[in-house]
């Protein structure tokens, strides 16, 4: 398969916008497009919640996000200029403890722990200051962390 196939062909399907090699290089791709998109969506996202939650979102998607490309990380000292520093730095410390306490809470409901409620409310009452919808994503995390 694929004989007879001529190799202008295949060039023109990899190139298709008729630029020249430099030129379609110089373009973002499509993947960096949309982890730009998302780094946009995540940074809309935690400026339209509270200030708890908004750091959470953004130490966890430095968590995911930015290991691989340092650009990419969000500056949550930027996004919440108006916060002091040592409010921004308590509130990292916090969302750093509840990803790193919430695989318990998802072991738990992955097991379908008879315990399972009072390993949550332990979760939250160890973790104050966060909405539910935080902790959901937490629990959520949690839950994924368990199943790999």
């Amino acid at each position: 398969m694929g004989e007879g196939i001529s190799t202008d062909f295949m060039s023109s399907c990899t190139n298709r916008s008729g630029l020249t090699n430099k030129a379609s290089k110089a373009r973002k791709t499509p993947l960096e497009n949309t982890a730009k998109s998302y780094k946009q969506k995540t940074i809309d996202e935690a400026l339209s919640v509270n200030l708890a939650d908004g750091i959470f979102i953004i130490t966890f998607y430095n968590s995911r996000h930015s290991a691989k490309e340092p650009d990419s990380q969000i500056n949550p000292f930027e996004i919440f200029a108006a916060a002091s520093q040592t409010e921004i730095e308590d509130w990292i410390k916090r969302s750093k403890m509840l990803m790193s306490s919430c695989y318990a809470v998802g072991i738990a409901f992955i097991d379908k722990s008879t315990e399972y409620e009072k390993i949550r409310d332990d979760f939250i009452n160890s973790n104050p200051g966060f909405s539910d919808a935080t902790y959901g994503r937490a629990f959520y995390i949690g839950a994924t962390a368990a199943c790999f």
